[in-house]
């Protein structure tokens, strides 16, 4: 779809790589993603704990949470090196990619955990499955979207660009709106057919509701950084050189051309 498209065309995505998308923005990223999995799999384990989570399931979830933090250790341990954050740009990018889409569906597992650990009724099961689906189904068409728009010269020097603040908020009110009808609709029968505690019903509300917003705010975001990583391997001016690391002149020198009104001239990796 997007063979016949020129470098120009990604005039917006290239803007961003020196800024938000720069290499050494994505390392830190990279490091809060650990973070972040970190405290996910610390939260897992101790519901693990609980005696009425007992499905098998979830042994295999868990030890895939492991590996996968196991793999986030290690990458952001190497991308704080800036020898490999600009020598392995693309390796960097696929990363971005895949640990972004993990962390859209990371709090999940809170949710259905919650469910089982409070026997909460069948249908909570069924509504987290059509967030999760739904999610990516917005991702996919979201993805495509961008495709299509970096077709049609939306992503030039002259074009209005992939993000839009006023959309994007306009369509996470809406998701918003239809998660908190369709979840209240759940508790209320969970409350009164199955009288579940308010306590419970709460818990499983702000699992679910942080859930569908994570996922469907990524969902929008992820494209940019899906184009950003097709670029890295097609365009080489998206594989930005290491820039060299500027010295510190003497306070005698820099005395001496203030002096003599020398302006200082120092390098800028936003060239």
């Amino acid at each position: 779809m997007l063979k016949n498209c020129r470098e120009e065309d990604f005039y917006k995505i290239h803007t961003a790589t020196f800024s938000r998308l720069n290499p050494e923005t994505i390392s830190g990223f990279l490091f809060a993603s650990m973070i972040i999995s970190g405290i996910m799999t610390l939260v897992i384990t101790n519901a693990l704990t609980s005696p009425f989570i007992t499905s098998p399931i979830w042994d295999r979830v868990y030890a895939v949470y492991l590996i996968i933090l196991g793999i986030q250790i290690v990458t952001a341990v190497l991308y704080l090196f800036r020898s490999t954050i600009y020598k392995y740009q693309r390796m960097q990018a696929i990363l971005l990619s895949l640990f972004c889409v993990m962390l859209s569906v990371e709090f999940y597992p809170i949710y259905f955990l919650s469910i089982e650990d409070r026997f909460a009724p069948g249908f909570f099961n069924t509504i987290g499955l059509v967030f999760l689906i739904g999610g990516f189904l917005s991702l996919l068409f979201f993805s495509i979207r961008a495709a299509v728009w970096v077709r049609q010269g939306k992503l030039r020097k002259e074009g209005p660009g992939l993000f839009h603040t006023k959309e994007f908020f306009i369509y996470l009110s809406v998701v918003g709106a239809l998660a908190f009808l369709l979840l209240a609709w759940a508790f209320y029968q969970a409350r009164t057919d199955y009288f579940m505690s308010i306590g419970e019903i709460i818990t499983l509300f702000q699992a679910a509701f942080y859930s569908v917003i994570l996922q469907y705010s990524l969902a929008m975001a992820l494209p940019e950084i899906f184009l950003l990583t097709y670029c890295k391997f097609r365009f080489a001016s998206y594989r930005d050189p290491n820039p060299p690391i500027r010295k510190k002149r003497p306070v005698k020198q820099k005395m001496e051309a203030k002096k003599f009104g020398y302006h200082q001239v120092s390098y800028s990796f936003y060239r």
